[in-house]
């Protein structure tokens, strides 16, 4: 199952290497998998790493690391280099692709971009794909978030990359090297630097494949979520009833399998771990639980997913109304309230814009109700039937 390891920065050489000695107990040989997360999709990934592999100057860990981002880096940052790929990747977010491994990356839809066709793509899915290509060069490594000083160079770095709207709660991504004498792989320039760096990093949380994958299926289920939103706004042809109540179902799989493999108890388990090494409690935050409170909270929380559908959904005046509603009935904290709140939105359902809310609304308890394995799912069983 899922599992993080958290490496705090510290003076003292000897906790380090306590802290890297845990990580391989826990980690070893598992950096070289390229199944789940780092599987490749129409050799894809395979033919960048022989493109690659055909440039690398020296068989070194640190050489091939060097190659692979200069050839991925993202070329809409003014630091990178002009890559040789013909079509580069950018850095951005958007609703074009549902992205849920690394060969689904190297293999997404061009764009069309100021500079020509481009791949935009957020860090997580360079990084994902950086080290699928890492680990098909025999170079050993593991998905991490950095928890950066926010003042610090890559810090600073870090909020450029954000600046460029990628769209995630999530910290900073990378990829921890092991081999020799650890080393970190940055989504950006200089790329390749040696680890510890006390000057940057606060600490660096190291994910298994599990808790990778846990983290895609619950990504891939609100940006599912999101495209279903929009789709049915702009009043896409496409999204029928049947087709939109399938993509709510596949929602609720996908949230299924992104809690269930990266658990609240294996969390714990992490946290208990790195006080065991420090000897004290410590406030750290894992991935998942940055996931769990920006993502799974706003699909799950049928109040706060009730704003968001009234936002995207309603009107201004029916909105007005609502909250004219709610304001006479003096409620305070929408969460304990819920039958005022319902009565609020049966109020405006004369609205035009009211049955396109409803619709969605109706959807949304499909996606919490669909919250279990889709091999025991009937309406799966019946429409493969």
């Amino acid at each position: 199952m899922g599992r993080s390891v958290f490496i705090l920065n510290s003076p003292r050489q000897a906790v380090m290497k306590a802290q890297f000695r845990k990580l391989r107990d826990e980690f070893g040989g598992k950096g070289l998998g390229i199944e789940g997360p780092f599987c490749d999709r129409g050799n894809a990934v395979d033919n960048l790493v022989g493109d690659i592999r055909r440039r690398t100057k020296s068989p070194t860990a640190a050489s091939a690391a060097e190659e692979a981002m200069l050839a991925l880096g993202p070329q809409n940052l003014p630091m990178c280099k002009e890559t040789w790929l013909k079509v580069p990747f950018y850095f951005g977010y958007g609703l074009h692709h549902e992205i849920d491994s690394a060969g689904a990356v190297a293999a997404c839809k061009t764009v069309n971009h100021q500079a020509g066709k481009a791949r935009v793509v957020t860090p997580e899915e360079l990084t994902l794909l950086s080290i699928a290509v890492l680990r098909r060069m025999g170079v050993s490594s593991h998905y991490a978030y950095m928890h950066l000083n926010e003042n610090s160079p890559a810090g600073m770095l870090s909020r450029v990359v954000q600046s460029l709207g990628t769209g995630s709660p999530l910290p900073t991504p990378c990829i921890l090297i092991t081999e020799g004498n650890p080393q970190l792989v940055m989504p950006f320039p200089p790329f390749v630097v040696d680890y510890p760096n006390s000057r940057s990093l606060a600490s660096l949380e190291v994910l298994d494949d599990n808790a990778v994958q846990s983290l895609i299926h619950i990504r891939l289920a609100d940006s599912m979520r999101k495209m279903l939103m929009h789709e049915m706004v702009t009043k896409n042809p496409y999204a029928t009833p049947e087709v939109c109540s399938m993509k709510a179902i596949h929602i609720g799989h996908s949230l299924f399998e992104g809690i269930n493999l990266w658990t609240d108890s294996e969390v714990d388990e992490s946290f208990a771990l790195s006080n065991t090494l420090f000897g004290r409690d410590l406030e750290l935050e894992t991935a998942r639980d940055i996931v769990a409170f920006n993502l799974l909270h706003d699909i799950t929380c049928r109040h706060c997913h009730t704003r968001e559908a009234m936002d995207t959904f309603l009107c201004d005046d029916a909105r007005r109304t609502i909250m004219n509603v709610l304001d006479e009935a003096d409620v305070a904290d929408i969460h304990e309230a819920t039958y005022v709140v319902d009565e609020a939105i049966a109020s405006v359902s004369y609205h035009s814009c009211f049955q396109l809310f409803d619709s969605y609304m109706s959807l949304a308890a499909q996606m919490n109700y669909h919250i279990h394995p889709s091999s025991g799912c009937d309406e799966i069983k019946q429409n493969s039937n």
